[in-house]
């Protein structure tokens, strides 16, 4: 299994079809983008504490943790 840090809100690409994101202490809302530019928010938004689960995302799409600014692990 393979592993990123994120630092914050830094966009990041997964190179795979399924990931985790380790617990932040802000908690923020994951959001998604086609080209790194415009944006789209999961309707619902990750708490404080909680490893979210990302499953089948289409490989090379961009992401980023709105709301986040600390460090978390991403696992893939």
């Amino acid at each position: 299994m393979n592993k990123m840090i994120v630092k914050g809100e830094s966009p990041f690409q997964v190179p795979g079809r399924a990931f985790a994101i380790s617990p932040s202490l802000e908690g923020y809302t994951l959001n998604y983008s086609v080209d790194g530019v415009d944006w789209t928010a999961y309707e619902e938004a990750t708490a404080s504490g909680v490893t979210e689960l990302v499953n089948c995302p289409v490989e090379g799409m961009f992401f980023k943790l709105a709301g986040n600014f600390t460090d978390v692990t991403i696992r893939y």
